[in-house]
């Protein structure tokens, strides 16, 4: 055992049996990366706060002290349960808690865990069992879009759209919270990274077989795949899956740039399609104006993606839209 001793002299101790020997409090100290005196000292309070918002595509971790003090941050991969299973899902929360607070006793931090698909079938239940294998001081977990939430609108009414690798829209009325979309890329219509990734290979795959119109697409997702044409390219992009196709998102934005129209009409149609989820969860303020604020990974393209989406709109449109690029766990 890393403490020394054997199971017996720990399982007397523990029963009272016998008393450990005060020098023994360094082991446990060295192996938890603290000192005695952090060992020993009790707080009433937890002193540090983990946000984990986690997606399709990436996981975010932030570690900060009780005065909002960013202290650590880290981004690893894909966590939804929905997406990557259980296990996997187990593994990078495990990995990235271990990560960020390794110098820290779990016993001083309360943790929130907000995870894509965290609360499908019996996912919450599941990920709270996970969490209970830690000592943390407090263990909450829920939906990626309590995190977006929170940081976008607080308590006050309006919309937040989250556009990453899927998309969903939330209107919150009176302390109430409506959902609109977010029912898994086989069924949404578009305004997701997963489904511009999708329209640009599909647009390549045409180009490349002479049945669709030209497009620089293609050059471009040839390039990123690795491979002399996206056909033979196409097996790996299914066994990476949703993930894989969001990865070709911002081609269509780089193509827009510089003109091309294929690109552009992608970028139209999935502004349209976001334009729509805006709408329906505007029903619930009876047109008048409130706030919708865009959150997730395709915010990064908002000089783009705004002026296309107010094109879809109304004119006298109730709608403020604004961008948040904050991480979604501050």
């Amino acid at each position: 055992m890393a403490l020394g001793y054997s199971e017996k002299s720990v399982s007397k101790w523990e029963s009272g049996e016998a008393i450990a020997p005060g020098c023994l409090l360094h082991r446990p100290a060295d192996i938890l990366h603290c000192s005695v005196d952090q060992l020993l000292r009790w707080e009433d309070e937890p002193c540090f706060f983990l946000g984990i918002d986690g997606g399709g595509t990436k996981t975010e971790f932030l570690l900060c002290d009780k005065d909002g003090t960013k202290i650590a941050r880290t981004v690893p991969g894909a966590s939804n349960p929905n997406d990557v299973g259980i296990n996997r899902m187990q593994q990078v929360l495990q990995e990235g808690i271990q990560r960020m607070c390794g110098q820290i006793p779990l016993r001083r931090i309360s943790v929130f865990v907000g995870i894509a698909g965290g609360i499908t079938g019996n996912n919450q239940s599941r990920i709270a069992a996970f969490l209970k294998g830690f000592p943390f001081a407090q263990a909450q977990n829920g939906n990626d879009a309590d995190n977006a939430v929170a940081l976008a609108l607080d308590k006050q009414d309006g919309t937040v759209i989250i556009a990453g690798t899927d998309s969903i829209a939330f209107a919150q009325k009176d302390g109430v919270r409506y959902r609109h979309g977010g029912y898994g890329y086989l069924l949404e219509e578009g305004g997701s990274g997963f489904a511009i990734g999708r329209d640009v290979l599909l647009a390549a795959l045409r180009d490349e077989a002479g049945s669709g119109p030209h497009t620089l697409l293609s050059a471009v997702a040839r390039k990123q795949c690795g491979e002399k044409t996206l056909l033979q390219a196409l097996g790996r992009l299914y066994e990476g899956g949703k993930r894989e196709f969001a990865s070709y998102a911002p081609l269509a934005f780089s193509a827009h740039t510089t003109g091309d129209a294929v690109a552009t009409e992608i970028l139209m149609r999935n502004a349209a399609a976001i334009a729509a989820l805006i709408q329906e969860a505007g029903t619930h303020f009876a047109n008048a104006p409130h706030d919708v604020i865009l959150v997730g990974g395709l915010t990064h393209h908002s000089d783009i993606l705004l002026p296309m989406i107010r094109t879809h709109l109304p004119e006298a449109s109730p709608y403020r839209l604004t961008v948040t690029e904050a991480p979604v766990v501050m």
